[in-house]
């Protein structure tokens, strides 16, 4: 689980509640895509298309249990176009 979501739910926030929950959805999401893949490598547009389905998991969850929040709506604008993953591919290309 990110460090980021771990100190949300154990410092601020109530472990029962719709968010808290749906952030444990999100990442165990997470551990399912991996496993599914065997925990190989990926780039960075799989790495988006496994953020936006965990995030549709996520909106499912809260959705399902009678909430609505706008979640995950910062991956909207995500890319890949210079990434650090699209730069490292390159690292050691001589472009002479």
């Amino acid at each position: 689980m990110h460090e980021a979501a771990r100190a949300l739910i154990e410092d601020s926030s109530d472990p029962k509640s719709l968010l808290a929950a749906s952030i444990v959805v999100h990442e165990f999401t997470h551990y399912l895509q991996a496993a599914n893949r065997n925990f190989a490598k990926y780039g960075c547009a799989q790495a988006l298309a496994l953020e936006h389905e965990a995030y549709n998991v996520q909106n499912a969850y809260v959705v399902a249990y009678g909430g609505y929040m706008q979640i995950g709506i910062s991956m909207q604008n995500s890319g890949c176009d210079g990434s650090a993953s699209e730069l490292d591919s390159h690292a050691g290309t001589d472009t002479q």
